[in-house]
């Protein structure tokens, strides 16, 4: 469900990671591929879209460093899906869970 604000709807967001990196599927209904801004900082990133005078927007702060130069994304069918690999493995403990 598409959260506002204020002008801006924070898009729908599905997001895990894997001990290598991290990764986002974002649903841009109506949203050409021209339209995207994707900036990405040392530990996140920030989202821009434009579909007439409706604006997706949003960020995400990431715990740990990502590799700039490894960095995938692809737009298809409304879905922007992109791979954030670590620039160092995280170590992953599997929790015990009662």
């Amino acid at each position: 469900m598409e959260q506002y604000l204020g002008d801006k709807i924070a898009p729908d967001t599905i997001r895990w990671h894997d001990a290598d990196a991290y990764y986002f599927r974002i649903h841009l209904p109506g949203v050409r591929k021209e339209d995207i801004e994707l900036e990405a900082v040392k530990k996140g990133f920030c989202l821009k879209a434009r579909k007439g005078e409706r604006e997706y927007a949003t960020c995400y702060s990431l715990a740990y460093e990502i590799d700039f130069e490894r960095i995938e994304a692809k737009f298809e069918e409304e879905l922007l899906d992109v791979k954030f690999p670590l620039k160092k493995s995280m170590e992953l403990s599997k929790v015990n869970i009662k």
